[in-house]
Formats: C-alpha cells, sequence, structure tokens
C-alpha cells in the first residue's frame, strides 16, 4: 500500500466519509464551489446553470436543499468539514488565526 493510498483511507475515516461517496463510480457534481476568479472571466459564470454554484459558503445549505442530487447536502457537510480540519491544522502549524468558511469571501483578482 502506498503512502498516497493509506493517507486517503485515514482522511476517509477522520471524516467520516461513507465508502459509498469514495465508490470509484462516476456521480454528477450536485454543486460548485467558487473560491477564487479574475473579474473579466465573471461572464463565465452566468453560462452555468445546471448546478449552483456556491460563492457564499453561509448561503450553501439552502442552495444545495434544491438540488435534484440527493448526495448534494452530504458533499457539502464533508466539504465544511475538510475545509475546517485544514484550517484549523495550518492555525495550529503558523499561529496565525484564520477565519473559518462562512466569514471568507470569494478572491477576485483584477486583470
Amino acid at each position: 500500500m502506498t503512502y498516497a493510498r493509506i493517507s486517503r483511507c485515514l482522511f476517509q475515516l477522520l471524516l467520516e466519509i461513507p465508502s459509498t461517496v469514495c465508490s470509484g463510480t462516476m456521480q454528477p457534481v450536485p454543486y460548485l464551489r467558487l473560491l477564487g476568479m479574475r473579474r473579466s472571466k465573471s461572464s463565465y459564470l452566468r453560462r452555468i446553470t445546471e448546478v449552483p454554484i456556491i460563492t457564499k459558503p453561509a448561503n450553501a445549505w439552502a442552495q444545495v436543499a434544491s438540488s435534484p442530487y440527493s448526495c448534494a447536502t452530504d458533499y457539502l457537510k464533508i466539504d465544511f468539514l475538510a475545509a475546517d480540519l485544514y484550517r484549523q491544522v495550518l492555525s495550529h502549524k503558523t499561529g496565525c488565526l484564520i477565519p473559518d468558511e462562512y466569514h471568507s469571501g470569494v478572491i477576485i483578482m483584477e486583470d
């Protein structure tokens, strides 16, 4: 077993990810998380209508509640849990307070 495989297994256990999520079967993406973008490319966002685009994590639960995919809320829970774990580890490592998912916005870069 490789280090990468062992790491994936440990994170799956730590985040309590059900084996059905990681089964390897291709499932539709229930939502998109926008972390950053260039201002000049914002017109592309208007073209995406198949899935909700989450720009404000505080509004995410309401956005995925209307998703036709039953796994959307499960994925969002895992997404926030993983982000919180990463934030805690990074805060501990650097000694800096890092804002949580609900208080950090989309990074918009000027061209």
